[in-house]
């Protein structure tokens, strides 16, 4: 959504059924791996985006333009977004899509530093869940 999201969530709220569950999943505005590669960048003088996406998507019109999430979102300012759409937020927590991905075991022995490197992400996030990728909240129509 480019706009707010809150006329859609309204409207959601509206039809969903009494004691229907509204579920959304967004990226995490505080994700450990985004705030550092970020960091990474402005340190690096990298670009946030290969030049080549970026005169991609400067060249888009209307709403293929919006090909990534256009805002992201605390958990705080989710549940508000929820709440303020009329629902009672029964679940709102941080959930860890990325974190494991590429930990498998097999991966030890062809890419120990990546694997290395994605355990000890996995290791904080699970220590500070408020760093983990997803957020999750569960609205529930009374």
């Amino acid at each position: 959504l480019v706009a707010s999201p809150l006329p859609a969530l309204r409207e959601m709220a509206r039809v969903l059924r009494p004691d229907g569950r509204l579920v959304i999943t967004t990226p995490n505005q505080h994700y450990l791996k985004s705030r550092l590669k970020t960091l990474f960048d402005v340190l690096l003088n990298r670009p946030f985006e290969p030049f080549d996406d970026f005169t991609r998507a400067m060249g888009l019109a209307g709403p293929q333009r919006y090909y990534n999430h256009s805002r992201l979102y605390t958990l705080r300012e989710l549940t508000w977004l929820v709440e303020q759409a009329g629902l009672p937020v029964a679940r709102a927590s941080y959930a860890d899509a990325w974190e494991q991905v590429g930990v498998e075991p097999g991966r030890l022995l062809r890419h120990p530093l990546r694997v290395g490197t994605k355990s000890g992400l996995w290791l904080l996030t699970t220590a500070f869940p408020a760093w983990r990728s997803m957020l999750l909240i569960v609205g529930q129509k009374s």
